[in-house]
């Protein structure tokens, strides 16, 4: 079975779990694949801390979210590194279709997922999917050449 590393590449600096990830690991687990998960929400050189700037527009209520959470000062690629070369997973897999669409954050997903990955050294098949992929499918190979397989649509 295949070693499959699930990348969410979000930059919200909240956490947010993408109903593609779940769903996707409960299949995989399901056909016997191992299954991990590099979240790079919680880096400090990767996210946006969107909690205090919509706070600060009044978009949230003030809260203590930021108490509960830990920021990372290790470079968001030089986690991803590591994981990549202590798993060293046959296929990689970032962004697809989810629940919470919000227009710039799940568009730029495949984006930002290419750019976590530039220059990582791995064998493995890059896989991604979701907007960018069904908005744009003649335009993906040349805009993010790291990536082996597009998927159109929900995957």
């Amino acid at each position: 079975m295949a070693k499959v590393l699930l990348i969410h590449p979000n930059k919200w600096g909240r956490g947010i779990t993408a109903i593609w990830i779940p769903s996707h690991t409960a299949v995989l687990r399901s056909r016997g694949h191992e299954v991990e998960l590099f979240d790079a929400t919680f880096y400090e050189d990767w996210s946006v801390d969107e909690v205090s700037y919509n706070t600060a527009n009044e978009q949230y209520r003030p809260s203590d979210y930021a108490n509960h959470i830990q920021m990372s000062s290790t470079p968001v690629r030089t986690a991803l590194r590591e994981r990549i070369a202590n798993f060293n997973p046959d296929v990689v897999f970032f962004s697809a279709l989810s629940s919470h669409i919000h227009g710039e954050g799940e568009y730029v997903n495949i984006q930002y997922g290419h750019q976590l990955l530039d220059g990582s050294a791995t064998d493995a098949l890059i896989v991604t999917a979701g907007l960018q992929a069904t908005a744009q499918p003649m335009e993906m190979f040349s805009r993010f050449p790291l990536v082996d397989y597009f998927i159109r649509g929900e995957s």
